[in-house]
Protein backbone atom coordinates (compact mmCIF):
# COMPACT_ATOMS: atom_id res chain seq x y z
CA UNK A 1 0.00 0.00 0.00
CA UNK A 2 1.33 3.41 -0.93
CA UNK A 3 -0.47 5.22 1.48
CA UNK A 4 -4.32 6.10 2.77
CA UNK A 5 -5.77 9.12 1.32
CA UNK A 6 -9.50 10.05 2.29
CA UNK A 7 -11.25 12.21 -0.58
CA UNK A 8 -13.91 15.05 0.80
CA UNK A 9 -17.35 16.30 -0.95
CA UNK A 10 -20.07 18.51 1.34
CA UNK A 11 -21.77 18.56 -2.49
CA UNK A 12 -21.36 16.28 -5.17
CA UNK A 13 -23.47 13.19 -5.30
CA UNK A 14 -21.44 10.09 -4.18
CA UNK A 15 -20.26 8.28 -7.40
CA UNK A 16 -19.76 11.53 -8.95
CA UNK A 17 -17.63 10.86 -11.93
CA UNK A 18 -14.81 12.63 -11.70
CA UNK A 19 -14.30 12.12 -7.73
CA UNK A 20 -15.03 8.53 -7.85
CA UNK A 21 -14.91 7.35 -11.11
CA UNK A 22 -12.03 8.53 -12.18
CA UNK A 23 -9.97 9.83 -9.42
CA UNK A 24 -10.83 7.68 -6.36
CA UNK A 25 -10.88 4.38 -8.34
CA UNK A 26 -7.38 5.73 -10.56
CA UNK A 27 -5.45 5.72 -7.17
CA UNK A 28 -7.15 2.47 -5.63
CA UNK A 29 -6.01 0.59 -8.81
CA UNK A 30 -3.03 2.11 -8.51
CA UNK A 31 -2.22 0.84 -4.85
CA UNK A 32 -3.35 3.60 -2.30
CA UNK A 33 -6.01 3.04 0.62
CA UNK A 34 -8.61 4.92 -0.79
CA UNK A 35 -11.78 6.81 1.99
CA UNK A 36 -14.69 8.58 0.72
CA UNK A 37 -16.65 11.16 2.44
CA UNK A 38 -19.55 12.30 0.93
CA UNK A 39 -23.31 13.54 1.77
CA UNK A 40 -26.47 11.48 2.46
CA UNK A 41 -25.48 7.80 1.00
CA UNK A 42 -24.71 4.38 2.81
CA UNK A 43 -21.62 3.16 3.87
CA UNK A 44 -19.89 0.71 1.79
CA UNK A 45 -17.05 -0.86 -0.18
CA UNK A 46 -17.65 -0.24 -3.52
CA UNK A 47 -14.92 -1.22 -6.51
CA UNK A 48 -12.41 -1.09 -3.43
CA UNK A 49 -13.24 2.42 -2.30
CA UNK A 50 -14.56 2.67 1.25
CA UNK A 51 -17.44 4.98 1.11
CA UNK A 52 -18.18 6.86 4.06
CA UNK A 53 -21.67 8.15 3.98
CA UNK A 54 -22.25 11.47 6.23
CA UNK A 55 -26.24 11.79 6.77
CA UNK A 56 -27.27 15.49 6.99
CA UNK A 57 -30.99 16.26 7.92
CA UNK A 58 -32.76 18.71 5.01
CA UNK A 59 -31.42 22.04 4.87
CA UNK A 60 -31.16 25.39 2.77
CA UNK A 61 -28.28 26.45 1.18
CA UNK A 62 -26.64 28.19 3.68
CA UNK A 63 -26.89 26.09 6.60
CA UNK A 64 -25.32 23.14 4.50
CA UNK A 65 -22.49 25.14 4.11
CA UNK A 66 -21.99 25.87 7.54
CA UNK A 67 -23.48 22.57 8.78
CA UNK A 68 -21.53 19.86 6.59
CA UNK A 69 -18.20 20.69 6.47
CA UNK A 70 -17.54 20.68 10.27
CA UNK A 71 -19.15 17.13 10.10
CA UNK A 72 -17.30 15.89 7.05
CA UNK A 73 -13.76 17.28 9.40
CA UNK A 74 -14.97 15.25 12.05
CA UNK A 75 -15.17 12.33 10.10
CA UNK A 76 -11.99 12.91 8.08
CA UNK A 77 -9.78 13.31 11.50
CA UNK A 78 -11.21 9.87 12.71
CA UNK A 79 -10.21 8.22 9.38
CA UNK A 80 -6.40 9.28 9.79
CA UNK A 81 -5.72 9.53 6.30
CA UNK A 82 -2.07 10.73 4.77
CA UNK A 83 -3.61 12.91 2.34
CA UNK A 84 -6.78 15.13 2.28
CA UNK A 85 -8.23 15.58 -0.92
CA UNK A 86 -11.34 18.33 -0.62
CA UNK A 87 -13.64 19.11 -3.79
CA UNK A 88 -15.86 21.85 -3.02
CA UNK A 89 -14.45 25.44 -1.71
CA UNK A 90 -17.28 25.14 1.33
CA UNK A 91 -14.35 23.08 3.25
CA UNK A 92 -11.83 25.44 3.15
CA UNK A 93 -11.92 26.52 6.40
CA UNK A 94 -11.43 23.11 7.54
CA UNK A 95 -8.81 22.12 5.38
CA UNK A 96 -6.76 24.49 7.70
CA UNK A 97 -7.12 22.36 10.44
CA UNK A 98 -6.41 19.23 9.03
CA UNK A 99 -2.91 21.01 8.01
CA UNK A 100 -2.88 21.76 11.76
CA UNK A 101 -2.38 18.56 12.27
CA UNK A 102 0.20 17.46 10.26
CA UNK A 103 -2.02 16.56 7.38
CA UNK A 104 -0.78 16.81 3.08
CA UNK A 105 -3.88 18.44 2.10
CA UNK A 106 -5.09 18.80 -2.16
CA UNK A 107 -7.43 21.41 -2.80
CA UNK A 108 -9.50 20.01 -6.71
CA UNK A 109 -10.94 23.34 -8.00
CA UNK A 110 -13.90 21.92 -10.38
CA UNK A 111 -14.63 25.40 -11.07
CA UNK A 112 -13.48 29.33 -10.66
CA UNK A 113 -15.46 29.65 -8.11
CA UNK A 114 -15.07 33.74 -7.58
CA UNK A 115 -16.61 33.97 -11.65
CA UNK A 116 -19.42 31.37 -10.94
CA UNK A 117 -20.13 33.53 -8.31
CA UNK A 118 -20.75 36.34 -10.74
CA UNK A 119 -23.70 33.80 -12.11
CA UNK A 120 -25.53 32.45 -9.41
CA UNK A 121 -28.91 33.39 -9.94
CA UNK A 122 -30.10 33.17 -6.13
CA UNK A 123 -27.96 35.91 -5.34
CA UNK A 124 -29.07 39.35 -5.80
CA UNK A 125 -27.41 41.04 -8.66
CA UNK A 126 -26.10 43.77 -6.69
CA UNK A 127 -24.16 41.50 -4.23
CA UNK A 128 -22.14 39.36 -6.57
CA UNK A 129 -19.40 40.85 -7.37
CA UNK A 130 -19.01 41.75 -3.52
CA UNK A 131 -19.53 38.25 -2.71
CA UNK A 132 -17.13 37.03 -5.29
CA UNK A 133 -14.24 39.36 -4.30
CA UNK A 134 -14.80 38.62 -0.87
CA UNK A 135 -14.81 34.88 -1.24
CA UNK A 136 -11.22 35.19 -3.52
CA UNK A 137 -9.67 37.22 -1.44
CA UNK A 138 -10.38 34.29 1.07
CA UNK A 139 -9.61 31.06 -1.20
CA UNK A 140 -6.36 33.27 -1.96
CA UNK A 141 -5.41 33.04 1.37
CA UNK A 142 -5.74 29.68 2.26
CA UNK A 143 -4.76 28.24 -0.76
CA UNK A 144 -1.56 29.26 0.13
CA UNK A 145 -1.01 27.37 3.00
CA UNK A 146 -2.40 24.25 1.00
CA UNK A 147 -0.30 20.67 -0.14
CA UNK A 148 -1.23 21.24 -3.78
CA UNK A 149 -3.66 22.31 -5.87
CA UNK A 150 -5.08 20.66 -8.68
CA UNK A 151 -7.66 21.94 -11.33
CA UNK A 152 -9.76 21.10 -13.88
CA UNK A 153 -8.78 23.59 -16.72
CA UNK A 154 -5.52 25.21 -17.41
CA UNK A 155 -6.92 29.02 -17.11
CA UNK A 156 -7.74 27.89 -13.21
CA UNK A 157 -4.40 26.58 -13.24
CA UNK A 158 -2.42 29.90 -14.36
CA UNK A 159 -4.54 31.84 -11.44
CA UNK A 160 -3.17 29.76 -8.55
CA UNK A 161 0.24 29.33 -10.18
CA UNK A 162 0.43 33.07 -9.13
CA UNK A 163 0.43 32.40 -5.52
CA UNK A 164 1.77 28.55 -5.30
CA UNK A 165 4.27 26.31 -6.67
CA UNK A 166 2.28 23.04 -6.85
CA UNK A 167 -0.28 23.10 -9.49
CA UNK A 168 -1.10 20.59 -11.87
CA UNK A 169 -4.61 20.41 -14.29
CA UNK A 170 -5.91 17.19 -14.41
CA UNK A 171 -8.54 17.62 -17.06
CA UNK A 172 -11.89 15.92 -16.72
CA UNK A 173 -11.40 13.83 -19.85
CA UNK A 174 -13.42 10.70 -21.03
CA UNK A 175 -12.76 7.41 -19.61
CA UNK A 176 -11.70 5.38 -22.70
CA UNK A 177 -13.18 1.62 -21.92
CA UNK A 178 -16.53 3.17 -21.67
CA UNK A 179 -17.23 3.59 -24.61
CA UNK A 180 -15.17 1.06 -26.28
CA UNK A 181 -17.18 0.56 -29.64
CA UNK A 182 -19.90 2.99 -31.14
CA UNK A 183 -22.20 1.89 -33.72
CA UNK A 184 -22.54 3.32 -37.18
CA UNK A 185 -23.76 7.42 -37.46
CA UNK A 186 -26.43 6.28 -39.51
CA UNK A 187 -27.92 3.13 -37.52
CA UNK A 188 -28.46 5.30 -34.63
CA UNK A 189 -31.92 7.14 -33.76
CA UNK A 190 -32.56 10.36 -35.96
CA UNK A 191 -32.22 12.10 -32.23
CA UNK A 192 -30.20 14.51 -30.35
CA UNK A 193 -28.96 14.36 -26.90
CA UNK A 194 -28.07 16.58 -23.56
CA UNK A 195 -26.44 15.12 -20.72
CA UNK A 196 -25.85 17.41 -17.59
CA UNK A 197 -27.81 19.74 -15.24
CA UNK A 198 -30.72 21.17 -16.82
CA UNK A 199 -30.67 24.98 -15.48
CA UNK A 200 -31.36 27.97 -17.47
CA UNK A 201 -27.59 29.13 -17.97
CA UNK A 202 -26.99 25.43 -19.26
CA UNK A 203 -29.47 26.61 -21.98
CA UNK A 204 -32.11 24.66 -22.09
CA UNK A 205 -35.09 26.91 -22.72
CA UNK A 206 -33.56 27.59 -25.77
CA UNK A 207 -32.75 23.85 -26.71
CA UNK A 208 -36.36 22.91 -26.19
CA UNK A 209 -37.48 25.60 -28.35
CA UNK A 210 -35.12 24.65 -30.99
CA UNK A 211 -36.53 21.06 -31.26
CA UNK A 212 -40.00 22.84 -31.76
CA UNK A 213 -38.64 24.19 -34.82
CA UNK A 214 -37.25 20.92 -35.94
CA UNK A 215 -39.36 18.16 -38.36
CA UNK A 216 -41.83 16.29 -36.05
CA UNK A 217 -39.66 12.68 -36.04
CA UNK A 218 -36.55 14.12 -34.58
CA UNK A 219 -36.39 13.99 -30.54
CA UNK A 220 -34.89 15.78 -27.82
CA UNK A 221 -33.25 13.37 -25.30
CA UNK A 222 -32.48 15.07 -21.95
CA UNK A 223 -30.72 13.49 -19.04
CA UNK A 224 -29.99 15.14 -15.70
CA UNK A 225 -31.35 16.99 -12.79
CA UNK A 226 -33.67 19.62 -13.53
CA UNK A 227 -33.34 22.85 -10.88
CA UNK A 228 -35.07 25.07 -9.37
CA UNK A 229 -38.25 23.69 -9.23
CA UNK A 230 -39.66 27.24 -11.29
CA UNK A 231 -37.70 26.23 -13.89
CA UNK A 232 -38.91 22.53 -14.47
CA UNK A 233 -42.63 24.24 -14.43
CA UNK A 234 -41.35 26.75 -17.39
CA UNK A 235 -39.41 24.43 -19.65
CA UNK A 236 -42.48 21.80 -19.46
CA UNK A 237 -44.91 24.53 -20.35
CA UNK A 238 -42.88 24.42 -23.99
CA UNK A 239 -44.72 23.58 -26.56
CA UNK A 240 -41.40 21.94 -27.71
CA UNK A 241 -41.51 19.68 -24.38
CA UNK A 242 -44.23 17.45 -26.64
CA UNK A 243 -40.73 16.39 -28.35
CA UNK A 244 -38.49 16.19 -25.81
CA UNK A 245 -37.82 12.52 -23.91
CA UNK A 246 -37.06 13.44 -20.23
CA UNK A 247 -34.86 10.67 -18.93
CA UNK A 248 -33.82 12.35 -15.53
CA UNK A 249 -30.45 10.86 -13.55
CA UNK A 250 -29.27 8.40 -15.27
CA UNK A 251 -26.63 5.68 -13.94
CA UNK A 252 -23.42 5.52 -16.27
CA UNK A 253 -24.11 2.78 -18.23
CA UNK A 254 -27.73 4.27 -19.42
CA UNK A 255 -26.14 7.18 -20.37
CA UNK A 256 -23.31 5.85 -22.63
CA UNK A 257 -26.09 3.75 -24.28
CA UNK A 258 -28.40 7.02 -24.83
CA UNK A 259 -24.68 8.53 -26.85
CA UNK A 260 -24.41 5.81 -28.61
CA UNK A 261 -28.01 5.71 -30.04
CA UNK A 262 -27.84 9.36 -30.90
CA UNK A 263 -26.75 11.48 -34.07
CA UNK A 264 -26.23 14.96 -32.02
CA UNK A 265 -24.50 16.05 -29.05
CA UNK A 266 -25.33 19.58 -27.25
CA UNK A 267 -23.88 21.58 -25.26
CA UNK A 268 -25.29 25.17 -25.23
CA UNK A 269 -24.03 26.89 -22.05
CA UNK A 270 -24.92 30.79 -22.09
CA UNK A 271 -21.86 33.10 -22.12
CA UNK A 272 -21.05 33.46 -18.30
CA UNK A 273 -17.99 34.36 -17.51
CA UNK A 274 -16.82 30.81 -15.76
CA UNK A 275 -17.95 29.16 -18.63
CA UNK A 276 -15.62 30.61 -21.59
CA UNK A 277 -12.92 28.92 -20.63
CA UNK A 278 -14.08 26.08 -19.27
CA UNK A 279 -13.85 22.16 -20.56
CA UNK A 280 -17.04 20.60 -20.36
CA UNK A 281 -17.05 17.07 -20.08
CA UNK A 282 -20.19 16.33 -22.35
CA UNK A 283 -18.46 18.10 -24.98
CA UNK A 284 -15.82 15.21 -25.00
CA UNK A 285 -18.26 12.37 -24.20
CA UNK A 286 -20.23 13.18 -26.82
CA UNK A 287 -16.80 12.94 -28.67
CA UNK A 288 -15.82 9.53 -27.72
CA UNK A 289 -19.63 8.29 -28.61
CA UNK A 290 -18.97 9.56 -32.39
CA UNK A 291 -21.50 12.38 -32.29
CA UNK A 292 -20.74 15.48 -34.07
CA UNK A 293 -21.53 18.46 -30.87
CA UNK A 294 -23.43 21.81 -31.44
CA UNK A 295 -21.19 23.98 -29.36
CA UNK A 296 -22.11 28.17 -28.16
CA UNK A 297 -19.79 30.26 -29.71
CA UNK A 298 -17.47 31.11 -27.57
CA UNK A 299 -13.71 31.83 -28.87
CA UNK A 300 -12.02 29.35 -26.97
CA UNK A 301 -15.17 26.78 -27.70
CA UNK A 302 -14.78 27.49 -31.57
CA UNK A 303 -10.91 26.43 -31.29
CA UNK A 304 -12.05 22.87 -29.80
CA UNK A 305 -15.06 22.22 -31.96
CA UNK A 306 -15.21 24.01 -35.14
CA UNK A 307 -11.31 24.51 -35.54
CA UNK A 308 -10.49 20.78 -35.07
CA UNK A 309 -14.02 19.84 -37.44
CA UNK A 310 -15.95 17.66 -34.59
CA UNK A 311 -19.27 19.63 -34.89
CA UNK A 312 -20.84 23.33 -35.26
CA UNK A 313 -20.53 26.27 -32.83
CA UNK A 314 -24.03 28.57 -32.44
CA UNK A 315 -25.54 31.48 -30.46
CA UNK A 316 -26.56 29.70 -27.10
CA UNK A 317 -29.39 32.24 -26.79
CA UNK A 318 -30.77 32.08 -30.68
CA UNK A 319 -33.47 28.67 -30.85
CA UNK A 320 -33.05 29.38 -34.71
CA UNK A 321 -29.34 29.26 -35.13
CA UNK A 322 -29.33 26.23 -32.70
CA UNK A 323 -31.97 24.31 -34.88
CA UNK A 324 -30.69 25.22 -38.19
CA UNK A 325 -26.85 23.41 -37.32
CA UNK A 326 -28.90 20.23 -35.93
CA UNK A 327 -30.68 20.30 -39.43
CA UNK A 328 -27.90 20.67 -41.00
CA UNK A 329 -25.96 17.80 -38.91
CA UNK A 330 -28.95 15.54 -39.47
CA UNK A 331 -29.04 16.32 -43.19
CA UNK A 332 -25.59 16.10 -44.08
CA UNK A 333 -24.61 12.03 -43.08
CA UNK A 334 -20.92 12.75 -44.62
CA UNK A 335 -20.44 15.48 -42.83
CA UNK A 336 -21.52 14.44 -39.54
CA UNK A 337 -20.24 11.47 -39.53
CA UNK A 338 -16.75 12.41 -40.65
CA UNK A 339 -16.94 14.82 -37.93
CA UNK A 340 -18.25 12.35 -34.75
CA UNK A 341 -15.23 10.00 -36.45
CA UNK A 342 -12.90 12.95 -35.50
CA UNK A 343 -14.02 13.83 -32.15
CA UNK A 344 -13.78 10.11 -31.35
CA UNK A 345 -10.27 9.96 -32.60
CA UNK A 346 -9.06 12.86 -30.34
CA UNK A 347 -10.47 11.51 -27.32
CA UNK A 348 -8.95 8.62 -28.22
CA UNK A 349 -5.42 9.75 -29.19
CA UNK A 350 -5.16 12.54 -26.73
CA UNK A 351 -8.05 13.93 -24.50
CA UNK A 352 -8.56 10.81 -22.12
CA UNK A 353 -8.85 9.70 -18.53
CA UNK A 354 -6.04 7.45 -18.96
CA UNK A 355 -3.43 9.98 -19.41
CA UNK A 356 -4.94 12.15 -17.17
CA UNK A 357 -4.82 9.66 -14.56
CA UNK A 358 -0.73 9.68 -15.08
CA UNK A 359 -0.84 13.50 -13.78
CA UNK A 360 -2.88 12.72 -11.03
CA UNK A 361 -0.56 9.72 -9.56
CA UNK A 362 2.69 11.86 -10.55
CA UNK A 363 0.61 14.59 -7.92
CA UNK A 364 0.63 12.07 -5.40
CA UNK A 365 4.33 10.90 -5.47
CA UNK A 366 5.44 13.97 -5.22
CA UNK A 367 3.87 14.58 -2.19
CA UNK A 368 4.67 11.12 -0.23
Amino acid sequence: MKGKVCHITTVHPVLDIRIFEKECISLARNGWEVHLLAPNTSSRNERGVHIHGIDFSSENRWLRMINRPKAMLQAAIEIDADIYHFHDPEFLLQARKLLRLGKKVIYDVHEDVPRQILGKPYMPAWSRPIIARCFEMFENRVVKKLSFIITATDTISERFLAMHSHVATVFNYPILREIQSVPEWKDRETAIVYVGGVTAIRGIRELVKAIELLPEDIKLHIAGAISPAAFESEIKSLSGWSKVVYHGTMDRSAIVQLLTQSKVGLVTLYPQVNYLDSMPIKLFEYALAGLPVVASNFPFWNQLVSEIGIGLNVDPRDPEDIANAIQYLLSNEEIACSMGLQGRKMVIERLNWEQQEKILLECYQGLI
